[in-house]
């Protein structure tokens, strides 16, 4: 079980350090974070040495830069600049395997390094905007068998495949689920899972525990309200938050901290303060947002337009998650995927490029049918899960040809692996170079056309 490190914030450490070192363990010092603190030249460096050790970062180098005497606030503001600086510089493997396509270095890889495989669509929830659109428990109509999987899996790792997502439906639901697992991990395969965590009792969280590696396995867990009242609302069964609440416990437990996922909407949108502060009690790993998509349940009708928040309430949304997110800075993580709004829309990410109209992006490519597939649970192919709506998008089946066979075929992939024809206002954009027209499904699922503007974006070039 991993051993976990004492939750503090960066200025909780910072007084817990001080109090210490000068002998005063009993109480907190000082009462304010900008008054001047009463250290001795020698404290200094060893105060340095501890808030180093604990957040990865070098401070020594600084000191000679900060003002004499010092305050908390700008400990803080320092530690908080220098972690920043430091994440954004790193790159995961994931990354680096993307870059070589979105660099136009190759239209793809020689085989996926991601594989996004969902082993059932069933779900013991009716959540009002599933993407995947769901069934009941009992609908288990051609998914793949437990050998099948298998097949798929090893597959996969034969042709050096690393990272392996698991989704759904809801993947607890198969009893066979964990044998996925322990099979990935098996191979030496990375795992994702996204679950509702209603399914996950102490047995089951016990049993995970066995297969899971804090450096290479997450786990996400949805939750979308702060309270039965809101999350129930939006999972369409009553007693949901509950089994959720009880499930991520069960994973805490056993010393795994799961990913807590909020689908925003205008449902839960007021409630995201009360969620963070309710994945800091649960003692949650990461607390990301989703912007509401056009998927599945949520192309029905008008939902999407009904439940969608507005760009005001997006931007709204932006920055208070990235106030929170340096407050929480060694207590939680808050995502930085910017997922909750749609990026070039949002002005304080729009003002981060400089604006080059007529600048193309070296590729058009985005990861899916280049570094990454997809696999339904009846084995069809499709390049992203966010395309199971469309048959006329699936590239083939697994009950059929191999996944490498598959892959190999380039006549199956050129939607995704040639340029796009950009159309509409994305032609006229100052930062199509780092939008790159956003995601493709959702201009197809407005448009019908891949090289259209995406359905989430409201910037336009022709009124800035």
């Amino acid at each position: 079980m991993e051993q976990q490190q004492e939750k503090l914030t960066v200025t909780d450490f910072i007084l817990r350090q001080i109090a210490e070192l000068s002998g005063k363990s009993g109480r907190m010092l000082p009462p304010a974070a900008d008054e001047p603190l009463d250290l001795d030249g020698q404290t200094v460096p060893s105060l340095l040495k501890r808030l180093e050790s604990r957040y990865g970062v070098e401070l020594a180098d600084a000191a000679e830069n900060l003002s004499c005497p010092l305050t908390v606030l700008e400990l803080k503001n320092l530690i908080t600049s220098r972690v920043k600086n430091r994440m954004s510089g790193q790159v995961d493997a994931k990354t680096v395997f993307e870059n070589f396509v979105f660099n136009d270095r190759c239209t793809h890889l020689t085989s996926p390094y991601e594989l996004n495989i969902d082993t059932t669509f069933r779900c013991n929830l009716r959540c009002i905007f599933c993407y995947a659109d769901s069934e009941k428990p009992d609908c288990a109509a051609d998914e793949m068998t437990t050998e099948q999987v298998f097949d798929v899996l090893e597959s996969f790792a034969a042709n050096n495949g690393a990272f392996v997502l698991f989704g759904g439906g809801e993947p607890f639901i198969r009893e066979d689920f964990l044998e996925f697992v322990r099979f990935a991990k098996s191979k030496g395969l990375w795992t994702y899972i996204i679950s509702n965590g209603s399914l996950i009792t102490p047995e089951i969280a016990r049993e995970y525990a066995k297969y899971y590696d804090p450096a290479h396995d997450k786990i996400q867990i949805s939750l979308d309200g702060s309270c039965p009242r809101v999350h129930d609302k939006q999972r369409g069964v009553v007693g949901a938050f509950e089994m959720t609440i009880s499930g991520i416990k069960n994973l805490v437990a056993q010393g795994i901290r799961p990913i807590l996922n909020t689908v925003v909407t205008r449902v839960n949108v007021d409630d995201i303060p009360n969620l963070i502060d309710l994945a800091v009690s649960l003692n949650a790993f990461t607390y990301r947002c989703l912007k509401l998509h056009k998927l599945g349940r949520g192309r029905k009708g008008l939902l999407h337009e009904k439940l969608s928040i507005s760009q005001e309430q997006g931007e709204n949304l932006f920055a208070y998650l990235n106030k929170r997110r340096d407050e929480l800075l060694g207590v939680m993580g808050i995502a930085s995927d910017n997922a909750c709004v749609f990026p070039m829309s949002t002005k304080a990410i729009r003002d981060q490029f400089e604006k080059r109209p007529g600048l193309e992006p070296k590729s058009y490519a985005c990861a899916a049918g280049t570094t990454k597939v997809a696999v339904a649970p009846n084995g069809g192919v499709v390049p992203c899960s966010y395309f199971y709506d469309f048959p006329e998008l699936y590239v083939g089946s697994l009950k059929e040809r191999s996944l490498q066979e598959i892959w190999e075929d380039s006549s199956l992939w050129d939607l995704y692996r040639k340029p796009l024809q950009v159309k509409g206002k994305c032609k006229q954009c100052g930062y199509l170079y780092a939008c790159k027209t956003g995601c493709r499904i959702m201009a197809y699922v407005a448009t019908g056309d891949m090289g259209a503007p995406d359905s989430g974006c409201t910037y336009d070039p022709n009124n800035d």
